[in-house]
C-alpha cells in the first residue's frame, strides 16, 4: 500500500541514510525528441545529506553526460528513489523541485573553470 507524506519522517529518514544507492529521476518539459533520465547515485553515505525533514541535498557528478542537471535547469523536476531489496523490501521516492548550484574555481583573475 503507498503512503504519501508531507515531509520525511524519522522512520523514512533512517531508511535513507542506511542505502548505499540511490536513483535520480528526470525529464524535460521543453525540449524536443529529449527522454526521461534515470541516474543511479553511488555513496550515498557522502552524496546525499537529509538538511531538514522537507529538504535534502546532494553532489551531482557528471557520467555519461549532464543530463540531471540539463532537466532541472528546463524545469526543476527531479525524483529521488532510494530502494532495498531484502527481507523487507521498501522503496521511498522523494518527489520535488531541485535548484543547481554550480561549482568554480578561479585561477586567474577574470577567469572561471566549471568543475
Amino acid at each position: 500500500m503507498v503512503t504519501f507524506y508531507d515531509e520525511i519522517v524519522p522512520e523514512l529518514h533512517d531508511f535513507i541514510i542506511a542505502q548505499h544507492v540511490f536513483f535520480t529521476a528526470s525529464a524535460p518539459l521543453h525540449l524536443p525528441n529529449s527522454h526521461i533520465n534515470v541516474s543511479p547515485k553511488g555513496l550515498a553515505d557522502t552524496t546525499f545529506t537529509i538538511v531538514n525533514p522537507k529538504c535534502v541535498w546532494y553532489q551531482d557528478s557528471t557520467g555519461s553526460g549532464a543530463e540531471t542537471i540539463s532537466h532541472l535547469y528546463d524545469n526543476g523536476r527531479i525524483t529521488i528513489m532510494f530502494c532495498s531489496f531484502g527481507p523487507e523490501a521498501k522503496i521511498v521516492r522523494l518527489f520535488g523541485k531541485g535548484t543547481v548550484y554550480e561549482v568554480c574555481i578561479r585561477l586567474i583573475p577574470g577567469q572561471v573553470l566549471y568543475a
